[in-house]
């Protein structure tokens, strides 16, 4: 599909009226013709022209025109539903409204103590057919839930309590397993009735991270040995030579200090990470980079 949609508007930002057709055949779909339409753009970006708004309206309004057709206005709920464009449209095609189901995104991202609900009973822009609400997966939903949190309850965003002994603790599950392990961590106590079994699957678990970070702690030290009082003689950097080291002191090449930096703080935040229990899926998504 993203081949398809850059070999007809290409790779940048390009709008095209042709449509990309994906036809599925099965017994267990609906006989039904869905379109995706693109969003209202204000600001042209890319290879986008001058009246890129009027032609994305013109587009849509081809579509949502028809009397056969069912109409998805789909609006964020962080935004004022009054002033939705998507609603706006979907009333100048469809007055009546017999035709046009509401759908509220991103329900997710509201602000804590706010809530959806006089947007999805209609009392804010009513609709016949009524709203739909979807909340996309966080990164916590996407990743495998731990299953040290069986033995937790969850009070608030980092903060739980033990169910063998009532002790909260504050931060994330890795300092719950430090706490089922009756390992000293900062000023997480040791669980006086945890059961055995859980008791030795927690101390395996944080035995081997702790190896983990040993290793971590010793390829750093290591690095720091390369240069071990810390300090570089800047009086003598351009007199290195091809070599690794300067050809007057001895002391390490300026890059060569800089790599070693770079692989430690590499060091560092991985332990952090290991520490936070933290996906390695992290340093692969677009934010990280």
């Amino acid at each position: 599909m993203q081949a398809e949609t850059e070999r007809e508007a290409g790779g940048n930002k390009g709008v095209s009226d042709k449509q990309i057709r994906l036809k599925i055949s099965s017994p267990n779909v609906l006989n039904i013709t869905l379109v995706d339409l693109p969003g209202i753009t204000k600001v042209p970006v890319g290879d986008q022209p001058s009246d890129i708004e009027a032609r994305i309206r013109t587009m849509i309004m081809s579509y949502i025109k028809h009397e056969t057709c069912i109409i998805l206005a789909v609006t964020p709920a962080n935004s004022d539903l009054a002033t939705s464009v998507a609603l706006q449209m979907a009333t100048a095609a469809d007055p009546a409204g017999l035709r046009t189901i509401g759908v509220i995104t991103k329900l997710d991202i509201m602000d804590r103590g706010t809530d959806a609900r006089n947007f999805l009973l209609g009392k804010v822009v009513p609709l016949r057919l009524g709203y739909n609400g979807i909340v996309n997966r966080s990164q916590e939903m996407v990743r495998p839930r731990d299953t040290f949190w069986e033995y937790m309850v969850e009070i608030s965003d980092k903060r739980m309590k033990c169910k063998f002994c009532g002790e909260v603790i504050s931060g994330t599950i890795t300092r719950a397993k430090y706490h089922l392990a009756k390992m000293p961590n900062r000023d997480v106590k040791p669980c006086p009735n945890v059961p055995e079994v859980v008791f030795a699957s927690a101390e395996t678990v944080m035995e081997e991270a702790e190896m983990k970070k040993q290793k971590l702690i010793e390829g750093s030290s290591s690095i720091t040995a390369c240069n071990p009082t810390g300090v570089v003689d800047h009086a003598n950097i351009f007199g290195i030579g091809s070599g690794g080291t300067s050809k007057t002191t001895g002391q390490p090449k300026i890059k060569t200090l800089v790599k070693k930096e770079k692989e430690l703080t590499n060091i560092k935040m991985v332990t952090a990470m290991i520490d936070n229990n933290l996906s390695f899926n992290l340093l692969r998504s677009a934010s990280f980079k």
